[in-house]
């Protein structure tokens, strides 16, 4: 039963991710900078570009 309600959760994520409201837009990379805001610094070497210079 927790299987069913996981993969529901999943299905209606995805949905979210694939609509055509979002014109457009890096979805994948607007989730990435708001999770990488709550968790705990990177202590295994890994860099990323930030989103200033991304869209420069």
């Amino acid at each position: 039963d927790d299987i069913n309600t996981f993969i529901d959760c999943i299905i209606e994520i995805a949905e979210s991710i694939n609509s055509d409201n979002w014109n457009g837009e890096d979805v994948m990379g607007i989730f990435f900078n708001e999770f990488n805001r709550y968790k705990k610094k990177s202590e295994s070497g890994q860099v990323f570009t930030p989103e200033h210079i991304f869209y420069f």
